[in-house]
């Protein structure tokens, strides 16, 4: 067992949870919950930090339609982490294990069979969003993803679509661009109270 959690980089998966119909909340509140299980079951086998997560944890969300709900998610989930990993687990700390990586992936239940184009937009506000929240990594859904995997054309727009959001609206150029709005705070407070009784 050990030596599967030293070859392994795990990801606590939220996204699952939320195209299954879980709320932001939620998603938030059972990823962290999945995480901290996770490092306090290597604590009881008295493995090494280092040998539980190598090169730290990662978690995986999902970026939903409502851009200020998904952007005050990201940065409740960055704040409560930060504060779980100094108060729970701080017996075997690692630099930088406070920090919450995470890689997001458009919502595919968001997606429509029915005129299939206009998922392309709902794609783009999705990962515009994950953009501004500096994600590690962003996954944006081909446009008929409702319907079948996804063709070459729909694959290949999808990835135009991250390129625009990266390169051209510049969203990733500053990760702290909604910090100071009165109504982004008082969300992630709120997402973050509420988390923090779920779990």
């Amino acid at each position: 067992m050990r030596t599967f959690w030293v070859e392994h980089d795990f990801r606590f998966l939220g996204y699952h949870m939320r195209e299954a119909g879980s709320t932001a909340v939620q998603e938030v509140a059972f990823t962290l919950a999945n995480g901290i299980a996770y490092v306090q079951a290597g604590d009881r086998r008295r493995a090494r930090r280092r040998q539980i997560c190598p090169r730290g944890l990662s978690f995986f969300f999902n970026a939903h339609t409502i851009f200020w709900k998904k952007s005050a998610k990201f940065r409740a989930a960055r704040r409560m982490w930060a504060h779980i990993d100094a108060r729970s687990i701080s017996k075997r700390r690692m630099p930088c294990s406070g920090m919450l990586r995470f890689h997001t992936q458009t919502a595919g239940s968001t997606l429509s069979a029915q005129q299939p184009e206009n998922n392309i937009v709902r794609t783009a506000i999705q990962g515009h969003g994950g953009g501004p929240r500096r994600t590690q990594s962003l996954h944006t859904n081909g446009y008929d993803e409702a319907l079948a995997l996804p063709l070459s054309k729909p694959a290949r727009i999808a990835l135009r679509t991250q390129q625009i959001v990266a390169f051209r609206i510049r969203c990733a150029a500053n990760g702290r661009s909604l910090a100071g709005s009165y109504y982004i705070e008082a969300l992630t407070n709120e997402i973050e109270k509420r988390a923090a009784r779920i779990s």
